[in-house]
Formats: structure tokens, sequence, C-alpha cells
């Protein structure tokens, strides 16, 4: 049933004309409020997966790579 509010409430949200990426916020706190969630619980859940520091490590190297790839000036 919360899979049905989700993606209920995300067209709902598409059809009045809201952009694709405040729809699918929107739509994810509907379905937790409709869930009895608490919203701290979900905030606290979301800050330990960010706390792994092996995680953050690989878009770091992305960046990283990034950075040494593109030319600092410009070939004349």
């Amino acid at each position: 049933m919360i899979s049905a509010i989700l993606f209920l409430s995300f067209f709902v949200f598409l059809i009045l004309g809201i952009p694709i990426g405040i729809c699918l916020g929107l739509s994810s706190i509907c379905a937790i409020l409709y869930s009895g969630t608490s919203l701290t619980i979900v905030a606290t859940n979301m800050y330990s997966g960010i706390s792994k520091f092996l995680l953050l490590a690989i878009p770091f190297f992305v960046l990283s790579i990034k950075k040494a790839v593109s030319p600092s000036y410009v070939l004349s």
C-alpha cells in the first residue's frame, strides 16, 4: 500500500506540473508520513549512511580523476 501511495503521489505531482526532483522528494515524504515512520528516524538513518568514509571515497576518487585529467590551462 505504501508503494501505491508513493507512485500515485508522484504521478499526481507530475500532472500538476511540479519538477521531477521536487516530485521525488514530495512523494517520498508522503509515503514516509503514510507509513507512520518519524522523520527524525529517517534523518538519523540518512546521516548514518552518509558518515561512512568508505562510501565517500568513491565520489572523491572520481572527482580527483576529473580534476587531474581536465587541463588547467589553454594550449595555443
